[in-house]
């Protein structure tokens, strides 16, 4: 397990229209779960497409999780609400945060060598979301959702931003018995994780998805039951943004 000590202190102003929340934190996090990559001393021979007769030596690396670091953690946080009419509804959030990881760790490769690596790192990181829920002519319903992550850094790793942006729409249909809807996840299909790892002998770069672009379109109706009575039964979307990758 990682244990942290947590402080929050928040202030909330509301005006007519407009609701702002701001606060400040510090987080202390003890056993830090992180990704580590490390060169277990193997070689293994590739085929050189230039030169078939001098085959290539690439070093074998093995990426695993470990309890590695203590993880200190101070930043600010902005939300604002903005309602200008009934059904109109704008929310953006800012957080930024300045992060220090301390750890190191020993291990014991294939040749017998006892290898120590440091994994201190020094990181500014930031993510925003915005959500715009408004009414369409024709009493169609319409959700965006934007969550962007800034880029990342750690002792080995930069993790580049990442942008996911969802759409929904939404109508009403046979006498508000039935509803009609819309949903695109990831719009931009840019909900990837790219990220560049330097060891010692070995740079790479690798890119994961969870899933691409979907286009959803659904019908539901309703026996016996009024249109209040869904109890949220409509959704914006079905993927939200809170998404986590390995080692992020």
């Amino acid at each position: 397990p990682t244990y942290t000590n947590a402080f929050d202190l928040e202030y909330l102003k509301r005006w007519e229209k407009v609701t702002l929340t701001t606060s400040a934190y510090y987080n202390y996090s003890t056993g830090v779960f992180q990704f580590i990559t490390l060169e277990t001393g193997d070689f293994v021979e590739i085929e050189n497409p230039d030169d078939p007769d001098n085959p290539v030596f690439v070093p074998i690396q093995v990426r695993t999780p470990i309890n590695l670091a203590t993880d200190t953690r101070y930043g600010m946080e902005f939300t604002t609400i903005y309602v200008p009419k009934r059904n109109w509804r704008f929310t953006l959030n800012f957080n930024v945060f300045n992060q220090q990881l301390r750890g190191d760790y020993t291990y014991t490769n294939s040749q017998e060598e006892e290898i120590t690596q440091v994994f201190d790192a020094d990181n500014l990181a930031w993510f925003t979301r915005f959500s715009a829920k408004i009414p369409l002519p024709g009493k169609v319903d319409f959700q965006a959702n934007l969550f962007y992550r800034g880029p990342t850094e750690n002792a080995q790793s930069l993790n580049k931003g990442i942008l996911s942006t969802n759409l929904a729409f939404s109508k009403d249909v046979i006498k508000d018995k039935a509803t009609l809807s819309l949903n695109v996840s990831d719009l931009f299909n840019s909900r990837k994780r790219r990220s560049e790892t330097r060891t010692d002998n070995v740079f790479t770069y690798s890119e994961f998805q969870w899933r691409e672009r979907q286009i959803t379109l659904s019908f539901l109706y309703r026996f016996n039951q009024k249109k209040n009575q869904r109890n949220g039964n409509r959704r914006g979307n079905g993927n939200g943004e809170d998404f986590e990758f390995e080692g992020s």
